[in-house]
């Protein structure tokens, strides 16, 4: 077996670096990120944002086959908001995603239907934050 010196190692490594293997590597690694963030975060912030924001749109997520498990209710007025948990379906992560929006509301960062995009973030951030550990999660939204 032949012993490669540190310069030979390095340069193994550039032409690796260099390599169209790579490139592949990193480009799959991308899209696999990408169709996970979809389907955990995103698809399901979009998701959120129709069943909120058009009229009948509870009626529309429920025949695409999605239940309500927890809503936020919050008074502009008043500035108040109320957590309401459907007990049938809703679980853990149901309980952050809606103290989350609850965090949103006591900071001024909820946004309405009338900027539907920054609505969509807000949900996204909220989907995001049911996966967060404990510890983390405790930091942001006490």
């Amino acid at each position: 077996m032949m012993k490669l010196s540190k310069m030979q190692i390095k340069d193994l490594i550039k032409e690796f670096l260099k390599s169209i293997r790579f490139k592949i590597c990193i480009g799959i690694l991308i899209f696999g990120l990408f169709i996970i963030c979809y389907n955990l975060f995103f698809y399901p912030a979009y998701i959120s944002v129709i069943g909120v924001c058009l009229p009948d749109g509870e009626k529309i997520t429920r025949d695409m086959g999605y239940v309500t498990s927890g809503v936020f209710e919050f008074n502009i007025t008043s500035g108040k908001g109320e957590i309401y948990i459907n007990p049938e379906v809703a679980d853990e992560k149901t309980l952050r995603h809606e103290k989350c929006h609850e965090s949103q509301a006591k900071n001024h960062r909820l946004n309405t239907c009338y900027e539907s995009i920054a609505l969509w973030w807000d949900e996204t951030e909220c989907y995001i934050s049911q996966y967060l550990p404990n510890k983390i999660f405790s930091l942001f939204y006490k």
